[in-house]
């Protein structure tokens, strides 16, 4: 019990305050300007890669692959087709033409796998 009663007088002695306010690390302007200054360097980043690809020559084939000769070439009126529909129909009525709109379409989208630059030349390697 006399232990309780000292412990009680001495926590007596304590007066409650109110905290301090927190420190303030920067100034009050410097978030909005960090803000802008991270906006401008990623409209900044967007735009140097837009106009990179914009001005990059679209490449269809290494310089070195020779282009090999089509056994059936694609009739310049035969546009490629659409839909699946048409691809279909064209598969059913003459699947040679379908062979060469094929080859021809691989040859814009495809990388080329001839050459010392083609997307391969690192997996033949010995």
């Amino acid at each position: 019990m006399i232990d309780d009663e000292k412990f009680e007088a001495f926590l007596r002695e304590f007066q409650p305050r109110p905290p301090a306010p927190l420190p303030m690390e920067s100034r009050p302007g410097t978030f909005a300007f960090r803000r802008l200054l991270a906006a401008a360097v990623v409209i900044l980043a967007a735009s140097a890669s837009w106009w990179l690809a914009a001005r990059r020559p679209n490449r269809t084939q290494s310089p070195d692959v020779k282009s090999p000769t089509r056994s059936s070439p694609v009739p310049p009126a035969m546009a490629e087709p659409s839909s699946l529909l048409e691809w279909t129909r064209l598969a059913q009525q003459d699947p040679r033409q379908l062979d060469a709109v094929l080859d021809a379409a691989s040859r814009k989208l495809l990388p080329g796998f001839q050459g010392n630059a083609s997307a391969l030349a690192p997996l033949a390697k010995d």
